[in-house]
């Protein structure tokens, strides 16, 4: 893209007065998800599995859960995070265009929060039952020492951040029309399943 294309149609409301309301909103959205979900339960009320999740537990489960969480808990917030702000960040710089960096970062940190209160809202209102502690495993869980954590498995916060950080650098490399648009898509894919498969 030179200084002379168009701005792409998404990219059109990006100006810092657009960002700074999509910023307070996202904000607001987070704090009235989780305040409206309540406390976390200190009881399941989605308590069972299905065969589905049991086949899949087979085939993953791992011997020690603490390697497994740990190397989704690298991924999600370590290479997830580089990916994005790094896709956004590095291009736009050696373009010289730090306003479209501060743009797409702000943009980056909306879908982040955004899909965090999300997560947060729906765990606290399905109220499911961890693996772990389905399995009588406690001990071996990242959640052992926080009772609050053991009824809030549904959706996984690490394959969220690391799915919906890959999905908008991705796209905002392909609206800012960065030649390695397809690769970064194909690098997030890798890290949001194997961070899902690793949870």
């Amino acid at each position: 893209m030179t200084a002379r294309d168009p701005v792409p149609f998404a990219l059109r409301r990006t100006g810092a007065l657009a960002l700074l309301l999509e910023f307070f909103g996202v904000a607001g959205a987070f704090v009235a998800l989780s305040v409206a979900a309540g406390d976390p339960a200190t009881a399941c009320r989605w308590c069972g599995t299905n065969r589905f999740d049991v086949a899949v537990r087979g085939l993953l489960v791992q011997r020690d859960p603490h390697a497994a969480a740990l190397a989704s808990h690298a991924l999600s917030m370590l290479a997830a995070p580089a990916l994005a702000f790094g896709t956004v960040i590095v291009p736009a710089l050696r373009r010289r265009r730090g306003r479209h960096a501060l743009q797409d970062s702000v943009i980056v940190l909306n879908a982040f929060l955004l899909v965090t209160g999300v997560a947060d809202g729906v765990k606290k209102l399905t109220d499911r039952t961890r693996p772990g502690v389905l399995y009588d495993r406690v001990g071996e869980i990242e959640a052992s020492a926080a009772p609050l954590e053991h009824y809030l498995s549904f959706f996984s916060g690490d394959t969220a951040w690391a799915c919906v950080l890959a999905a908008t650098a991705a796209t905002l490399a392909q609206l800012r029309g960065y030649a390695w648009a397809r690769r970064v898509a194909l690098a997030g894919a890798v890290i949001g399943l194997a961070t899902a498969a690793l949870r």
